[in-house]
């Protein structure tokens, strides 16, 4: 059953993007799909109605979304007015990368609640963050070289667990 579900990962070690629009995100709103990357997603403006590992999302300005190997997502509706933000790394990269080791105590936090709305200040600094990764996608030594891609993947990882330390109530739970 799992080969007849399509399977969204990229091209590249790691792609962003600030300017997705809601035109885009209606292409995948047609099937749920099963990521394979890592996405870290920013809503900067309009709404977004999903499903995410089964459960169902307002996603709105200013939200934050983790979406790790492994998710499933479905985008039922998309305001006309969305823009999002983005950073994308592959599965091929990820395999290099031990994400589960470094994020393994958040992890069943980040699986259920994988949005979490931002604070107006904190938000502007993610915004920004986003933008100088688009802008560096211009100097082709910062995407090829994989040390730094390690280091964005990990700030990227490192900022969420902060996130997730400062709004959900840790709880002990044993992963299998």
């Amino acid at each position: 059953m799992d080969e007849n579900i399509p399977k969204l990962d990229i091209p590249k070690d790691c792609i962003a993007g600030n300017d997705i629009t809601g035109e885009i995100l209606k292409l995948y709103g047609r099937f749920p799909c099963k990521i394979k990357a890592g996405l870290f997603v920013f809503c900067l403006q309009g709404t977004i109605h999903a499903t995410i590992n089964l459960g169902v999302y307002d996603i709105k300005r200013y939200d934050f979304i983790s979406l790790p190997p492994g998710c499933f997502i479905q985008i039922h509706e998309v305001s006309k007015d969305t823009r999002l933000c983005f950073v994308a790394f592959s599965s091929l990269f990820i395999n290099t990368v031990n994400y589960i080791k470094f994020i393994k105590t958040y992890l069943p936090a980040i699986l259920d609640n994988p949005v979490m709305p931002l604070s107006e200040s904190v938000a502007l600094l993610y915004q920004e963050t986003f933008n100088l990764l688009v802008n560096a996608s211009s100097v082709s030594q910062v995407y090829e070289n994989k040390e730094i891609l390690k280091s964005i993947f990990t700030i990227f990882l490192q900022g969420t667990i902060e996130l997730y330390k400062n709004s959900i109530p840790y709880k002990n739970t044993s992963m299998t």
